[in-house]
This record gives structure tokens, sequence and C-alpha cells, in this order.
């Protein structure tokens, strides 16, 4: 789940030395990140400050995946209420905002506010 964060973590290839965000490399869950370009697993460099953040509000739903997703079931959402995606300059400020939308949305039933570090809120997800 995303979250709202004050650092972005900045991953290196220790092989072809590329270096970038964690949304660059190839995520293996069940071993890691590794690069695009060699196929070598990168490592943690450093943090840089992250300089914006956004929130959205989010329909949720649990759905059979079936035989061809493992047989589980998996949470999807769609963005609603497209007027009151908000971005900010302030980590603060946007915390602040989500706690207004969670106050705003309690007595709602499969609805779910969430927080972007440095992206704009998904149209859908799936996890």
């Amino acid at each position: 789940m995303d979250y709202l964060s004050e650092e972005i973590s900045i991953y290196q290839c220790q092989t072809c030395l590329a270096a970038g965000e964690k949304h660059f490399w190839v995520d293996d869950p069940h071993v890691g990140l590794f690069c695009a370009e060699c196929g070598k697993e990168v490592k943690y460099s450093h943090s840089r400050p992250a300089t914006w953040w956004s929130v959205g509000v989010y329909e949720i739903e649990r759905v059979y995946g079936g035989p061809k997703k493992g047989g589980r079931f998996y949470t999807t959402g769609n963005i609603i209420k497209e007027w009151l995606v908000r971005g900010f300059q302030d980590m603060d400020e946007a915390n602040n905002y989500r706690y207004e939308l969670d106050e705003m949305m309690k007595h709602k039933d499969n609805i779910d506010v969430r927080c972007f570090t440095e992206k704009l809120p998904y149209r859908r997800f799936s996890e």
C-alpha cells in the first residue's frame, strides 16, 4: 500500500552502476529489486527528501481471483470523486487532508482514502 513518506529511497545496481527510485527497477516480491538493464540485484544507496504528495478516494471491493490467480481473494479499487483528489507540497497538509477525508467518509461502506508520495493517485488498483 502507498503511504506518505518524507524521503524517497534511491537504489543502485552494483554491476552497471545505474541508480534510481524503486519504481525504476524490476520488483520480484520473493527475491527483491533487479536492474532492468543488466538483471543484477540492486541495493539501497541513499535517500532524498520527497517534494510532493497526493491523496485520492477509492471505492474498494474484495474479488475472487479464480484458479488462474491462485484461487485467492484480493482487493481492487477504483478512484471516485475525482474532484477530491489533491496534491500538496507539504506533507503535513496532505496528512491533514487525508484525516479530513477519512472523517468525511467514515460512515460509507467500501470507501478507502489513499495517500501517495511523489505519485498521482492510481485510476484503479488491485493488490
